[in-house]
């Protein structure tokens, strides 16, 4: 009874005047939160194009980049040659459970053990394939680190 009291005495006072929830403000250090939460890690660079653009024109440009600021032609090229450039995460990942579903249905030692390594080889061509992506999404960016940032890190 007493927590049933207590939830309704709670509910009244949200409902009094003048009681206001509001979410406490944004952290006033510079944007680096904010560059800390949607990248990996703020850089000098990074947060001196947040100084400029401002924090909401600084997200809108991340979420809606322009023409300017797309991949040159080669590198977009290798990414899209890249197999997992042409298949969904889902996809990808149902795929190798299927995988793995089978290689363990199997019950001659020799072909489940050469169905594992078969699915391990095709786990560790995805790897290959999303670190080459990254690295030439990377070296195109701004935000590349120098050296005297990568060894404070």
């Amino acid at each position: 009874m007493l927590k049933s009291r207590a939830k309704r005495a709670l509910m009244a006072a949200c409902l009094l005047p003048g009681t206001a929830w509001a979410a406490s403000p944004p952290p006033n250090d510079g944007g680096l939160t904010l560059l800390n939460r949607v990248t990996w890690g703020a850089t000098e660079s990074s947060a001196a194009r947040l100084h400029a653009m401002g924090p909401q024109r600084w997200l809108d440009w991340q979420l809606h980049p322009t023409p300017a600021d797309v991949l040159p032609p080669e590198a977009q090229a290798q990414i899209d040659a890249l197999p997992i450039s042409h298949q969904s995460m889902t996809d990808l990942v149902a795929a190798m459970v299927d995988r793995s579903k089978a290689a363990n249905a199997l019950v001659d030692p020799a072909e489940k053990q050469a169905a594992q390594q078969a699915r391990q080889q095709a786990l560790n061509d995805v790897a290959r394939q999303t670190a080459a992506r990254d690295i030439l999404r990377w070296l195109d960016g701004d935000d590349i680190m120098s050296d005297e940032e990568v060894q404070t890190q």
